[in-house]
């Protein structure tokens, strides 16, 4: 099931290519330690283009697509390689579904202090198999949008805020009120 973000427009996308340049310019850009070297040359750009005009689906399969995730030599294995152990298969729409949400997030934020707005909300933006109970509390939570925002460029890749609601698959995202 795909992120179902309600401000995902071109305002919004706007907003989330200048949070990601941004974060490339200050040398911040979360680089997953998944990534191959290929893989963290032609991520930045694709994650430029997934906020510009795709989704998250898309940079899942792009990732896919063009093998940007470590591998490893494999003699005898018909494929070649394999991937790294450790690495799991849903790793590619992990990292594109969690980074996307992220800028998402700091794009709505923007939005909602450019537009006079103090609050975003708190909303589930993927239904996920078992719902967390910790997680079920945030939804419909008011958030102020200035320290969502400002947490949110601070605490990058896997690292969290208790104050920001987020967290690998948590299905929750903002939107403006």
């Amino acid at each position: 099931m795909a992120l179902h973000l309600t401000n995902l427009d071109l305002k919004t996308r706007s907003l989330m290519v200048n949070e990601i340049e941004r974060d490339i310019a200050a040398g911040r850009l979360y680089l997953s330690s998944r990534l191959n070297s290929t893989g963290n040359a032609r991520y930045p750009q694709l994650l430029k283009e997934a906020a510009r005009a795709r989704d998250a689906a898309w940079l899942a399969q792009q990732i896919l697509d063009m093998k940007l995730l470590r591998v490893f030599d494999a003699p005898g294995n018909a494929a070649g390689t394999v991937p790294v152990p450790g690495i799991p298969v849903a790793a590619p729409v992990t990292l594109a579904e969690y980074e996307f949400n992220r800028f998402y997030c700091r794009g709505v934020c923007a939005r909602a202090i450019e537009e006079g707005k103090l609050y975003v909300r708190a909303y589930r933006a993927k239904e996920n198999v078992i719902p967390d109970r910790d997680i079920q509390k945030w939804v419909g939570a008011m958030i102020n949008a200035e320290q969502l925002l400002v947490g949110l460029r601070i605490n990058y890749g896997i690292e969290s805020d208790e104050r920001i609601p987020e967290g690998l698959n948590s299905g929750l995202s903002v939107q403006l009120p």
